[in-house]
C-alpha cells in the first residue's frame, strides 16, 4: 500500500509524507521478510526517482540503510540520474540475496 501511495503522489511532495515514507522504508530495508524488504527497496527507487537527490540527506541520516544497502541504492539511483529506471530495478536485483524487485507501471 505504501507504495501506491509513493506511486499516484509521486511528483506532489507536499501530498505524501516524504521524510516519514523515507523513514518507513529505511527500517524495513533489512527485514527478514524478502516481500517487505523488495518494497521497501521499490519505494526509495521509486522517491529517488520522482525527487531525486533531495532523498539522499535522509538516507545518510538514521541507522536504516547500511553501508551495503546504500552502496546497492546508489549504484540504482545512478541509473536513474542517466535515465534508466529498468537500469535501477537491475541493479538492485543483483545484490547477493537475489530479489525480485518489479518496477513500477506509473509513468512520470
Amino acid at each position: 500500500m505504501l507504495a501506491v501511495i509513493v506511486l499516484k503522489h509521486g511528483k506532489k511532495k507536499e501530498e505524501i509524507l516524504f521524510e516519514q515514507t523515507t523513514e518507513f522504508a529505511m527500517t524495513h530495508i533489512s527485514n527478514a521478510n524478502p516481500k517487505i524488504r523488495e518494497t521497501a527497496y521499490s519505494v526509495l527507487i521509486e522517491l529517488y526517482h520522482f525527487h531525486g537527490e533531495d532523498l539522499l540527506p535522509l538516507l545518510e541520516m538514521g541507522e536504516g540503510v547500511k553501508p551495503p544497502q546504500m552502496k546497492t541504492l546508489k549504484k540504482a539511483f545512478k541509473e536513474i540520474d542517466g535515465g534508466n529506471l529498468d537500469g535501477a530495478y537491475d541493479a538492485v536485483s543483483q545484490t547477493k540475496r537475489q530479489t525480485s524487485i518489479s518496477k513500477s507501471n506509473i509513468k512520470s
